[in-house]
């Protein structure tokens, strides 16, 4: 990535500048770089269509006239003379990523780049190839007819971006201005017949895991599917598209994201998975298909998708997350996926130990086993390529059988157990309700890991198995099971690297608020004295 250089000093020309421009005006402003002569045609040309030309000189000029809302942006081959060549291509990416609404006219004569370079500069900071109607390239800057018309729809992008009332109208004016735009563009882009006039923009706040991003739900009033904007960081947003388009994009393109940034405000825009049964309403995440499960089978008929259906479900969860953990990592990014647990070990230095009773009735620590099974995990954290945040709120449920993911942040290298160890996790977690204490609990875990069948379990264990959550949360436990051996016997690994895996993510799920901190202790309690017993730790 390009990086954004340090200010230059303005040059002696700035005042005549400021004297000759216009004040700014709200989606009118329009950003000539270059000599006062060359923009000399232009300044003329964009007061008779009402817009306000900006002129700039110097790279900090340009900065200040960043800072306001513009519209277009027309770069001339003089220039480039004014700015350092150290500074160049780093200039020239500030202003290709400064808007997805704004117009941009750029001269290829004396340009710093390759026009290949210039391609990858556009790809980098958008992740899509800009149409006509968005960015021009090519020998001269002066604005022709065909030039004002862009503009012109630019400055309609915005000012109709302004107009709209977004409903209820709880969200910052800026992020208000861009998530209108982003609507707009893409209510253009699905209705075909003609231009619709968006006016209104219902909105809603999803909850979504925890990370610092915010998640709105769209609704534009031309009465079609509506989108889901996650608003963050520009550079985090960047990096997600990139793993997205890199590692998922053929995995599951159901959302079809598209990045649009303007004024400092950022967002991905994807389409809405809906739910079959109230079309333009998003389908429910499968943590709320299994609450609705949980709490319909203890205080009510439940009414929710039958237990053979939940089973198809994790199935088929389990099937896309094998089609893409089975393919190799390439080493392009850095793994995210795996957080390292050391910043708990100091807690071992403070004398907290958080003692655990193995289901083979010793005692321990989960300390006994996390330090050989992080090592173990470590060997294989870029082995695959993984989703990297596997967790109920990420998995959309289309027809009560079809799993949908969401959220690439983490999408890229990782450990190939990792996304199946965290589902087991998971729903285990989420599901799993103990009739007695965690010794007896752990030691339906004990069966699970030595391989038991299901029928074997609910023989060995039949008041456990009477719900079913429960049982749900045992087929998981098995069939994750099975998965990650395939997995990993396709590389030559075996069962240790999954019992790694899984002690790894249950330590980091004992310290997660809201978590069932009992029913981890008796997964770490049954791995514990699995690994002892039957693995030689």
């Amino acid at each position: 990535m390009v990086s954004s250089p340090a200010p230059s000093r303005a040059g002696k020309d700035e005042a005549a500048t400021n004297a000759q421009s216009d004040e700014p005006r709200r989606a009118s402003n329009v950003i000539l770089l270059g000599t006062l002569a060359d923009h000399e045609e232009n300044v003329l040309t964009l007061k008779k269509h009402d817009f306000s030309p900006l002129r700039a000189t110097t790279i900090d000029r340009l900065k200040v006239w960043l800072d306001h809302d513009v519209c277009g942006i027309v770069v001339a081959r003089s220039w480039w003379s004014s700015v350092p060549q150290a500074e160049r291509e780093g200039i020239l990416f500030r202003i290709v990523s400064h808007s997805t609404f704004a117009w941009l006219k750029i001269d290829s004569q004396d340009l710093p780049v390759t026009s290949q370079r210039l391609d990858e500069l556009l790809l980098e900071t958008r992740h899509a190839v800009p149409t006509m109607g968005e960015c021009v390239c090519h020998d001269g800057w002066r604005l022709s007819g065909h030039d004002i018309t862009a503009l012109k729809n630019a400055r309609k992008l915005l000012t109709g971006a302004e107009s709209v009332r977004l409903c209820p109208a709880d969200i910052q004016e800026t992020q208000a201005l861009v998530l209108a735009g982003a609507a707009i563009k893409q209510v253009a882009q699905r209705n075909a017949a003609g231009p619709f006039r968006v006016n209104r923009v219902d909105t809603s706040l999803i909850p979504g895991g925890r990370s610092q991003a915010k998640i709105i739900r769209l609704a534009p009033d031309d009465d079609g599917t509506p989108f889901v904007a996650k608003v963050d960081d520009v550079e985090r947003l960047r990096e997600e598209m990139q793993r997205f388009r890199r590692y998922a994009q053929r995995w599951d393109a159901s959302l079809n994201p598209c990045l649009h940034f303007h004024s400092g405000i950022s967002l991905i825009l994807f389409g809405l998975v809906e739910s079959p049964d109230k079309p333009g309403q998003p389908a429910p995440t499968l943590e709320e298909t299994l609450e609705t499960m949980f709490y319909c089978e203890h205080w009510g008929d439940y009414q929710g998708p039958s237990e053979d259906d939940l089973r198809e479900l994790i199935k088929r969860t389990i099937k896309k997350l094998q089609r893409l953990n089975s393919q190799p990592g390439d080493g392009m990014h850095k793994p995210l996926a795996f957080l390292q647990i050391e910043p708990y070990r100091t807690l071992r230095t403070q004398g907290h130990e958080w003692k655990i009773g193995h289901s083979d009735g010793s005692d321990g620590s989960i300390f006994d086993y996390e330090e050989r099974a992080s090592v173990k995990v470590a060997e294989l954290e870029d082995r695959s390529i993984v989703h990297g945040d596997v967790q109920l709120r990420n998995i959309l449920v289309r027809d009560g059988r079809e799993p949908h993911f969401i959220d690439y942040a983490y999408c890229g290298p990782g450990h190939p157990c990792l996304d199946l160890a965290r589902l087991e996790s998971a729903i285990l977690f989420f599901c799993g309700r103990m009739n007695g204490d965690e010794r007896e609990f752990g030691s339906v875990l004990f069966d699970v890991l030595d391989g038991k069948t299901e029928e074997d379990v609910k023989r060995k264990h039949p008041s456990f198995c009477t719900t079913r959550t429960n049982r749900l949360a045992i087929f998981t436990s098995l069939a994750c099971r099975a998965a990650a051996f395939e997995l990993l016997g396709s590389i030559d690994r075996g069962e240790d690297d999954w019992l790694a895996m899984k002690y790894v993510i249950s330590c980091q799920s004992l310290f997660m608020i809201s978590m069932q901190s009992g029913v981890v202790r008796a997964q770490l309690s049954a791995l514990g004295a699995y690994m002892k017993l039957r693995r030689g730790w």
